[in-house]
């Protein structure tokens, strides 16, 4: 899907615009060109929960508001329950954990996904890392791990990209797009960019003869 396609949920648009305001910039900001950067987007703890329940559904494939209170995978007689409602995230100094409320026949708990990312200190982009299975009741982890890691995966994503794309648009009309990532306990911070633009194949080509 193009950035032009992409909707960006009104949870993250309202968070930003709130920041905005709190900072005295209520203008929208300026188109930006290829390469630049916007201002960093700021989550406290507090906020982050919230965003990342939106993060979650969306991962799922739903709406940001619906009637959904769960989710249920299937892989031949099992099944696993993600609750909707009640994902978490915790900060740390270059830590973000997701945490996940799931249940299945064998067990009740909650499953943590911790990724290691950048911090004030130590940039590192978009770069992640994590455990090979997260943690949380046995049955769950060793059945699911690896789906559960790939979900809180790609709800992050889904939640850097969507603070990005309500941050502003470029100059041909395009979201931008997240470029670092960094945590410590106070916040988590999403810095935003415009998408650099590859030369065009032809023109590229008509210069090469």
């Amino acid at each position: 899907m193009s950035a032009h396609a992409r909707v960006v949920a009104e949870g993250y648009l309202r968070f930003v615009a709130a920041g905005r305001r709190h900072e005295r910039a209520s203008r929208a900001p300026a188109a930006r060109r290829p390469g630049e950067l916007a201002a960093p987007i700021l989550v406290a703890p507090e906020k982050l929960s919230e965003l990342l329940r939106i993060a979650v559904r969306e991962a799922c494939g739903l709406a940001e508001q619906g009637d959904e209170l769960e989710v249920i995978w299937t892989r031949g007689d099992s099944e696993l329950a993600i609750d909707l409602r009640e994902p978490t995230a915790v900060l740390g100094e270059g830590l973000l954990a997701v945490r996940l409320p799931v249940r299945c026949d064998q067990a009740r708990g909650q499953v943590t996904v911790p990724f290691a990312v950048g911090s004030e200190k130590a940039p590192a982009g978009l770069f992640a890392a994590t455990l090979r299975r997260p943690l949380g009741p046995l049955p769950v982890v060793a059945a699911w791990g690896d789906a559960v890691l790939a979900f809180a995966w790609s709800a992050l994503l889904h939640l850097v990209t969507g603070l990005s794309g309500a941050a502003g648009r470029d100059e041909r009309g395009e979201l931008l797009v997240p470029v670092e990532l960094s945590a410590s306990k106070q916040r988590l911070m999403v810095a935003p960019m415009a998408r650099h633009r590859l030369p065009d194949a032809r023109s590229a080509d008509t210069r090469g003869r």
